[in-house]
């Protein structure tokens, strides 16, 4: 199954391989300048690059109003700012549960990773956790172009 989201002219795709053990591993996607990656791809990179602590009001943007980035389990769009806005209800509704359940076990001490016009392509989650718990700084690694494997 494939699964695409675009905003902002942004793509991110979550599709399902079948693994031999009939269970199913998502493999996360993103288009970063034209090219798509595998997220888990682009980890040896991020391990590479030095780790900033930015303010999260700085990437609050990215967990606004009309960016999704998810499928609740009806298949709807989903994004962060339909959880922040009434979390109590969100977490009430068993069409969010997987996501409430990502963003209660983000990882904060996780670098989200920032795409160098400042996008967020990766840490949507523990964005959104760190929003919701009034989180001041948050650690990102900022990629750059050039930072990018080149792709056939």
């Amino acid at each position: 199954m494939r699964l695409i989201v675009q905003q902002d002219g942004w793509e991110v795709t979550m599709e399902q391989e079948q693994r031999p053990d009939d269970r199913r591993e998502q493999v996360e996607t993103t288009n970063l300048a034209g090219r798509v990656y595998e997220i888990r791809a682009l980890q040896p990179i991020a391990d590479r690059l030095p780790t900033e602590h930015v303010p999260v009001s700085q990437l609050q943007e990215a967990v606004g109003k009309g960016n999704t980035y998810w499928f609740d389990r009806n298949g709807r769009d989903l994004g962060p700012y339909q959880l922040l806005v009434d979390w109590e209800t969100a977490i009430k509704n068993p069409a969010s549960a997987d996501h409430i359940a990502t963003i209660n076990r983000a990882d904060l001490t996780r670098p989200i990773w920032i795409y160098q016009d400042g996008t967020v392509f990766d840490g949507i989650h523990r964005l959104t956790r760190a929003v919701r718990d009034d989180v001041k700084q948050i650690p990102i690694k900022r990629f750059a172009k050039s930072d990018l494997p080149k792709t056939s």
